[in-house]
């Protein structure tokens, strides 16, 4: 008899956050942080910024896709 095969993923979200006080819609990509954490806690920790405007958050499957890292933005890994 077969038995089922369990995969354990674990999900890590990508975190966008935002330093400064502006709007949303102002916020140019070049002062987004790009975060792979747990939780917007985790994520707040790696940035190393207390001040910061949470944006988004994605889930990843970890081992299958990775976040995107672009020359104008920033990626922390955790």
């Amino acid at each position: 008899m077969d038995t089922p095969q369990h995969n354990q993923t674990r999900l890590k979200f990508t975190f966008l956050i935002a330093s400064g006080t502006q709007r949303l819609v102002d916020i140019h990509p070049a002062r987004l942080i790009t975060v792979l954490a747990d939780s917007e806690v985790e994520a707040r920790l790696l940035a190393g910024m207390s001040s910061l405007i949470f944006v988004s958050r994605q889930a990843w499957d970890i081992g299958i896709d990775t976040p995107f890292n672009c020359s104008d933005m920033s990626t922390v890994q955790g």
